[in-house]
């Protein structure tokens, strides 16, 4: 349902809900038209059909190609979230609320087999983000079953026979329902990582911090939370945006004020944007704020507040986004580097979009110091 973290030379790998597909350039045809991919609006799908959708039923720019590889059979193996390749070139998937998984890539036209699939024997689970770096798999733990603790774990293979066997808890983290604890980067210098966290985590203490720590609603009127209930209990900084060093010991927040982001990706120059969920009941109000294309400058804060008190774009301490989306509900992000795409499609940035099933595609023009973009 979540990320599109796996890119190879051939294309983009995609993991949505209960499938695992490829999407590459067909030929070299290619038509200029928008890159939004979209699901098709037919409708004869069963309800609660725990099949990945069928191919002819997900429409693609011209020139584009989709193969289904894996339709992951939810009883058995749960909703793959995150994926991530590790040393060997292995694919390791992670179970919303189950464990890991881990397979070798198919070749080009070749499915995925039950059989070539295994579950790493390890005790984790809920793994939102899963991160290959520094010989060890770091994974972020987002449980709200409160099976295990939610927070940063690292996996390693004790014994150097290729297998993970040993799990060590870096940070237990409090968070709660989907707006938790969600994916990791692998920074840009090699030399830290960074981890996206939605506006139900609990800030944790730091030993540095780029954003000054006074957090304030600042509302002048009373405050008015979402009628529905929901949030009503969370107030500044909302989402935040760590860098954290290997062992785990050092953390320092770069950005924060998100509402609901799950991942982010680094461009070619080493700069960071993430895709932020808009509040779909604001949806018409003043205070609404579409989900957006954040450029996460060092220091930045981007105005989540509780109910009516969100920052609109054009107070001068926040960044205007580099695109509104509109509605939707943000979950994988990366850049198509190395795919076998069209030029144009291989700088630009990939968003997936849980809500519709989409697909969109960003492309970026330098605005300055900072970025605009066009879907």
């Amino acid at each position: 349902m979540n990320s599109i973290r796996w890119i190879r030379r051939i294309g983009l790998g995609i993991v949505l809900a209960s499938g695992l597909w490829m999407v590459m350039a067909a030929d070299k045809t290619f038509s200029n038209k928008s890159a939004t991919f979209k699901q098709s609006q037919r409708t004869e799908l069963a309800v609660n059909e725990n099949t990945a959708t069928p191919v002819d039923r997900i429409s693609m720019p011209k020139g584009f190609e989709v193969e289904l590889i894996y339709s992951v059979p939810a009883a058995e193996r749960g909703s793959w979230v995150n994926l991530c390749i590790d040393d060997k070139g292995r694919i390791i998937a992670s179970d919303q609320f189950g464990g890991l998984y881990q397979f070798e890539p198919p070749s080009p036209g070749a499915v995925l087999q039950p059989t070539d699939i295994k579950r790493i024997p390890v005790d984790i689970r809920a793994a939102n983000g899963l991160l290959w770096a520094f010989d060890a798999l770091y994974v972020a733990v987002n449980d709200y079953e409160q099976k295990i603790d939610s927070g940063l774990y690292r996996v390693t293979d004790s014994n150097s026979d290729g297998e993970l066997d040993n799990v060590e808890k870096l940070r237990t983290m409090y968070s709660q329902d989907d707006h938790g604890v969600h994916a990791l980067l692998l920074s840009p210098d090699r030399k830290a990582i960074y981890m996206i966290t939605g506006n139900r985590t609990d800030p944790v203490d730091t030993q540095r911090s780029r954003v000054p720590l006074h957090w304030g609603e600042d509302h002048l009127l009373p405050r008015m939370p979402d009628g529905l209930g929901h949030n009503r209990d969370r107030l500044a900084p909302g989402g935040i945006i760590y860098r954290i060093s290997p062992d785990g010991m050092e953390w320092e927040i770069v950005s924060s004020g998100f509402r609901n982001i799950f991942d982010a990706a680094f461009n070619s120059d080493g700069e960071l944007f993430t895709y932020d969920a808009d509040m779909e009941y604001d949806f018409n109000t003043p205070w609404y704020r579409p989900a957006r294309v954040c450029h996460v400058t060092s220091g930045s804060s981007w105005g989540w507040r509780n109910g009516d008190g969100k920052r609109p774009e054009f107070y001068p301490d926040n960044l205007p986004p580099v695109v509104n989306i509109g509605p939707g509900s943000p979950t994988g992000v990366t850049f198509g580097y190395g795919a076998r795409f069209p030029a144009k499609y291989q700088e630009a940035l990939y968003l997936l979009d849980w809500s519709w099933g989409k697909i969109y595609a960003v492309h970026l023009e330098r605005s300055g110091s900072t970025y605009s973009g066009t879907k």
